[in-house]
């Protein structure tokens, strides 16, 4: 075992050539030292010698040698391969390594590229993905035959890995950009099918109302000719019924201006037309319109609006409308014996017009509510109080089409305050 035939092959530095020099070659398929052919002398030579990852396979029992560079790619089969049948060795990848030394020992060199091999390498019994770039080369002996096959590797399993996480992350940027222009798309056809839905709305209320404001008006019509006594003699029990008809048609015909009038803010239709303002003409003009209906209610009308030096930056019409509605409003929601006020605050940039009710006021959690066309926040309200529901979300839309901005507070049980700030001319 330590002739000097074995010292002359293993001799120098190394731990392969101290595993080898130490090892019973004799006892091995591949016999003494001194009985090994000259080319796999020569051989395990130039492998020991290579700073490269190298194995010589030899013989039909396929016995392992290899250097240094090539023992961290088996891991904890290191050093018990050397001298073992590659095929005891590695009895997980027996079935891919057949066919390569097949073609080695006919004589062929075999190149192969990210070879992939699922490796028991720490005899654990848990097989792990390797690749490998590998060039196994025939040697042959005197006779010319093939005797073995020197192989150099290069482990490519973190290349490979690399690539596939690259080609993971462009796919998912691609899952991704997919994902974002589906849904993109979806908006966008949301969108249009909202769009649409919203005109075709507006088309049909609009339609809607104008086919009802027809009728009703010639209802209005009838009953005055009824009245003045153009079709006979009117008694005061059918002037009772005829004042009942005309409050009803009025109410009617309040509802459907309220649609149209929503209609044509939502279609953007509404024309504006901002001329300096009075603020305490335009609160006058609206008191004396309103005042009976507050009478009829006993409910108190208190307007502070005394300086007509102060003028605002409006629509007159539509600032009429507004403080109309605003009026209406805290007259709904207030109970007989109460009281509303309207408040000017002269400010430097805006004049602020305040409403103040002693009614039922909103809860906190209902009071974004109330600006929403169609809705009343309690539905008790709604059965007291006729109305769709669109005097407030008209009246703050006409006030951002001016420039201005409606806003309110509220305490349940205590009341409400409608603020419309608007800006000084």
């Amino acid at each position: 075992m330590t002739s000097g035939v074995s010292f002359d092959l293993f001799a120098g530095p190394g731990e392969m050539r101290a595993h080898a020099r130490a090892f019973d070659w004799a006892a091995s398929a591949l016999g003494p030292l001194d009985q090994w052919p000259e080319s796999l002398r020569t051989s395990v030579a130039i492998m020991l010698g290579s700073g490269f990852p190298m194995v010589l396979v030899w013989g039909p029992e396929l016995i392992q040698l290899y250097n240094d560079a090539y023992s961290p790619l088996i891991g904890a089969k290191h050093p018990r391969a050397l001298g073992l049948p590659t095929h005891a060795c590695w009895p997980e990848i027996r079935s891919v390594q057949e066919p390569t030394f097949a073609r080695v020992f006919r004589g062929e060199t075999v190149q192969l590229t990210e070879a992939h091999y699922a490796l028991n390498r720490h005899d654990t019994g848990t097989l792990e993905d390797a690749y490998f770039d590998a060039t196994f080369v025939p040697v042959p002996l005197a006779s010319g035959a093939i005797g073995g096959s020197l192989s150099v590797l290069f482990e490519s399993t973190d290349r490979v890995r690399a690539r596939s996480a690259h080609a993971e992350r462009e796919e998912l940027r691609e899952a991704a950009a997919a994902a974002e222009l589906a849904k993109r798309e979806a908006v966008e056809r949301a969108l249009h099918d909202v769009a649409e839905a919203n005109r075709a709305k507006s088309e049909f209320l609009a339609v809607m109302s104008h086919e009802l404001r027809t009728p009703l008006n010639a209802i209005g019509g009838y009953v005055e000719l009824i009245e003045l006594g153009i079709r006979g003699p009117v008694t005061e029990e059918q002037r009772t019924d005829l004042m009942r008809i005309r409050t009803a048609q009025r109410h009617l015909l309040g509802l459907v201006t309220d649609v149209l009038d929503f209609v044509r803010i939502e279609t953007g239709r509404l024309q504006y037309t901002l001329t300096n303002v009075c603020v305490s003409e335009s609160v006058a003009s609206v008191e004396v319109l309103i005042r009976p209906q507050f009478q009829a209610k006993n409910i108190a009308l208190e307007p502070d609006c005394p300086d007509t030096r102060v003028h605002v930056r409006a629509d007159r019409e539509k600032l009429a409308q507004i403080l109309v509605n605003l009026l209406t409003n805290a007259l709904k929601f207030t109970d007989a014996g109460g009281r509303v006020s309207v408040v000017c605050e002269d400010g430097e940039s805006m004049v602020t017009v305040r409403v103040r009710d002693t009614g039922i006021g909103i809860a906190p959690d209902k009071l974004q509510l109330i600006f929403d066309p169609f809705v009343q926040v309690d539905q008790r309200f709604t059965r007291r109080n006729e109305g769709v529901g669109l005097g407030l979300a008209i009246s703050r839309d006409l006030a951002r089409g001016m420039g201005a901005e409606l806003t309110v507070e509220s305490t349940l049980g205590v009341g409400s305050t409608f603020s419309l700030a608007l800006p000084r001319a």
